[in-house]
């Protein structure tokens, strides 16, 4: 008896050993959570430590692989490959690690659309996968601001070079390789006999094809070490058209400009919804769906506050006629991305639940325009939808004369003089005939 409860309990414990609960096969974890868990701290040429880094920009971060990792290891497509880190946009870049694929300078780009073709384009992991961001540059910064979106790329040397942490870095190879960056007519490589850069004409050499995954990519097993690399899933949290959307909220402490390059990488993003700009410690924010957002040459985020010239100050004062106001300059008087939903905090001025009238001054006029109207403090916001930049005003009264009351009074003055000239006349006409009958 004793002998058969030992056999059923062994073949429990099998059962438990499995690699199937080993390594959680189907988990359905987020590989962006698994790489997460491991953050080292912040990214600096004094980092000693093997691990993933964060980068701060601009109020986002950015994660890097840096040193002898051992642990970013992961299985997809029945590929290996190594991950390099998480980009501004959340995706997941990988880097490809086997030594089967060689290219010249001349033809890399032709070779590694081959493969990509070859690989991944009747792959039903192709959903998975999302333009890659790259920058041809020799900088040995940690950012680039002109990025190109393509299928396939190459490691840039700045990526390279941010991988280095006491000379080492899980990137050297045993056999040479090329980079993406580009100088002149030289590419350059990683040269294994000196462990070190080089630049060559036209040699082959090694390269590993650089790809991105969604940010909502599945894992289905394994730990990131070189026995058990990640397995990517052939499917993504989320259905492939309609993934789950970011969204994003970055805090200034101060307003500034927004560049193309951003909206352009803003516009590119499949797994943004919308940015949010949250400025001042959130005395006001600016909010961009990412729907039918356009590619314009700037932004100024910038809005300020009752800063006005006294004479715009007196004609809104003699037009609001002792009315509680707030106003405001939206700067940004060139073309918008889209809508730019506005939140302003107003609780210095008007109650939660007070209803409010908005207005656009015409300085050109000197007239108030009416903007919108039903609008309700809510937690001390108002939140309204803005096109054109400008001087605005918010009111609790709705102005039912959005004229300048100065131009009434000369209305008002010309038409009473009008009608004591009209009187004075006919009373001369009047006082004539009835002298002339008298006479008579």
């Amino acid at each position: 008896m004793n002998k058969k409860i030992f056999i059923y309990i062994f073949i429990l414990f099998t059962l438990y050993l499995s690699p199937k609960n080993i390594y959680a096969q189907e988990s359905n974890e987020l590989l962006k959570d698994l790489i997460l868990n491991n953050v080292i701290g912040e990214y600096s040429s004094e980092n000693t430590n093997d691990g993933l880094y964060y980068i701060n920009h601009n109020n986002d971060k950015i994660y890097l692989y840096a040193g002898n990792v051992k642990n970013n290891n992961i299985s997809f497509n029945s590929l290996k490959f190594n991950i390099l880190g998480i980009d501004i946009n959340g995706n997941i870049k990988i880097m490809y690690n086997d030594n089967d694929l060689k290219a010249t300078s001349k033809n890399y780009l032709e070779v590694l659309n081959n493969w990509y073709k070859e690989k991944f384009k009747n792959s039903q992991m192709n959903n998975i996968i999302v333009k890659t961001e790259i920058c041809d540059t020799l900088s040995k910064g940690l950012f680039c601001e002109n990025y190109d979106s393509v299928d396939i790329a190459l490691i840039t040397l700045q990526e390279f070079n941010n991988t280095i942490i006491n000379n080492k870095t899980y990137l050297n190879k045993e056999y040479n390789y090329y980079f993406w960056t580009t100088y002149y007519n030289h590419k350059y490589y990683f040269n294994t006999v000196d462990d070190d850069i080089d630049t060559t004409k036209n040699e082959e050499f090694n390269i590993y094809p650089v790809l991105t995954l969604r940010s909502n990519t599945i894992v289905s097993s394994g730990n990131g070490n070189l026995e058990s690399p990640f397995i990517i899933a052939n499917t993504i949290y989320g259905d492939s058209e309609n993934t789950i959307k970011e969204d994003r909220i970055e805090k200034l402490n101060n307003p500034r400009i927004i560049k193309k390059d951003e909206f352009d990488l803003l516009i590119k993003d499949n797994n943004l919804n919308s940015i949010t700009y949250q400025i001042n410690n959130n005395l006001y924010s600016i909010k961009f769906m990412k729907e039918n957002m356009k590619s314009i040459q700037e932004f100024n985020l910038e809005i300020l506050f009752d800063k006005m010239d006294n004479k715009i100050y007196d004609n809104i004062d003699n037009i609001l006629d002792d009315k509680k106001y707030k106003a405001f300059n939206v700067v940004n008087t060139n073309e918008f991305p889209n809508t730019a939903i506005t939140s302003i905090r107003v609780d210095d001025i008007f109650n939660d639940e007070d209803i409010v009238w908005l207005y656009y001054y015409n300085e050109e006029l000197e007239e108030m325009e009416y903007a919108d109207n039903n609008i309700i403090v809510e937690d001390g916001y108002i939140t309204i939808n803005l096109n054109k930049g400008g001087q605005y005003i918010i009111t609790n009264n709705e102005i039912n004369d959005l004229n300048n009351n100065n131009s009434n009074i000369i209305i008002y003055t010309l038409l009473i003089g009008g009608l004591l000239v009209i009187f004075v006349i006919g009373f001369i006409i009047l006082y004539k005939v009835n002298h002339k009958i008298d006479n008579n």
